[in-house]
């Protein structure tokens, strides 16, 4: 009797072990509140399939909605309607066209703010098209899930207090929605489910780039403040593929100091472009720029900002006298920071899984399943 009891207790603890572990994988995924825009004095229209609403104490279900904002005061399909308003969707809801996973909030905010409530494995799909191209390798389409879902779920926590988690532009990371994804993206989410970059048990910055130029950069000597450990500047040399290894601005011709000048909102005609610091990779730290007789400090990403990401790609670049005007000529692509996405396909074709990928830029990490 001792024996069968003792048994059944064995099987009782096996059975309970078993339940934990399946309900801790099937957990639901967080739900994200994503900024989609704010509401100034213009109409929005929200379509969806059996549509309801909630605001105040008033309930609607119907196709389409149409959302107004002006004079201070908000109205829903030409009622005056209180606020924080939700809009609830089957499965999806098209604003102004665009198709987002989940539901919106109009919150009580100044000025009122569209958020779009999705769960993380749909924010992931929806994003990944925008940041990499879903069709390269699996192993660092992959990579920059875990990365995506990283930082979404460390941003979450840290705006818990606020009015949204994430913005869907470059300010966060680049959201897309239902439009975004493809079969790619959404295999890409169900294959790293729930799984994020992990410093010693706990979510880490997984931040990333486009292109590196050869060596990626320190968090420090981006926006100052401290390194983390796992944070580190890695030669990559995987990235040389990129179409940005190299750039030149202008794309030809030089830019005059008078349009520099312009661009920078300083008076007179630039008369010289110094790099005064460099940072620990060689990027441009400090720029000294003379005009009009008088110097002016910018630092490399503060010059960039206000020329144009798009136009200077990024800090690794030097600068020469041609034609009257200023030549800029640099390697890589965005802020040089955690993983490089185009060497993070080279490491995936020649062999190299997520986890290691994910190790050489961020050495020390592993990857951590939440749910």
């Amino acid at each position: 009797m001792a024996l069968k009891s003792r048994y059944l207790l064995i099987v009782a603890l096996v059975m309970s072990a078993f339940v934990l572990v399946l309900k801790a994988d099937d957990r639901r995924a967080p739900v994200l509140r994503v900024k989609l825009g704010e509401l100034g004095n213009c109409t929005t229209t929200v379509k969806g399939h059996a549509l309801k609403w909630k605001g105040g104490r008033k309930y609607g279900l119907q196709g389409a909605v149409r959302i107004e904002f002006k004079e201070n005061r908000f109205y829903l399909n030409g009622h005056k309607r209180p606020l924080p308003l939700k809009v609830y969707g089957r499965q999806s809801v098209s604003v102004d066209g665009d198709a987002f996973r989940g539901d919106l909030l109009v919150t009580d905010s100044s000025p009122p703010l569209l958020i779009n409530l999705v769960d993380a494995e749909s924010y992931v799909a929806g994003v990944i098209n925008q940041e990499i191209d879903s069709a390269w390798p699996e192993a660092a389409v992959d990579a920059q899930s875990v990365l995506a879902r990283s930082y979404a779920l460390k941003r979450s926590k840290e705006r818990a207090d606020q009015n949204y988690d994430l913005d869907r532009t470059v300010h966060d990371q680049v959201y897309g929605g239902l439009a975004a994804e493809d079969e790619f993206s959404r295999a890409s989410a169900k294959r790293t489910r729930g799984r994020v970059l992990s410093y010693k048990g706990k979510t880490a910055w997984g931040l990333y780039h486009s292109c590196c130029g050869g060596r990626t950069e320190l968090p420090s000597q981006v926006w100052n403040g401290e390194d983390r450990p796992y944070q580190k500047s890695v030669e990559c040399g995987n990235c040389q593929d990129s179409p940005r290894y190299f750039w030149r601005f202008p794309e030809q011709g030089s830019v005059s100091g008078g349009r520099l000048s312009s661009i920078l909102s300083i008076g007179p005609p630039v008369e010289n472009v110094e790099i005064a610091e460099t940072t620990l990779t060689g990027r441009a730290g400090t720029l000294i720029i003379t005009a009009g007789g008088k110097s002016y400090r910018f630092s490399g990403n503060d010059f960039r900002k206000r020329v144009g990401y798009e136009k200077v790609r990024s800090t690794l670049f030097q600068v020469d006298r041609e034609d009257g005007g200023f030549v800029f000529r640099g390697s890589g692509a965005g802020h040089g920071v955690g993983m490089c996405q185009w060497g993070a396909k080279e490491l995936a074709e020649k062999g190299h899984s997520t986890e290691e990928i994910l190790e050489f830029y961020f050495p020390g990490t592993d990857l951590k399943k939440l749910y």
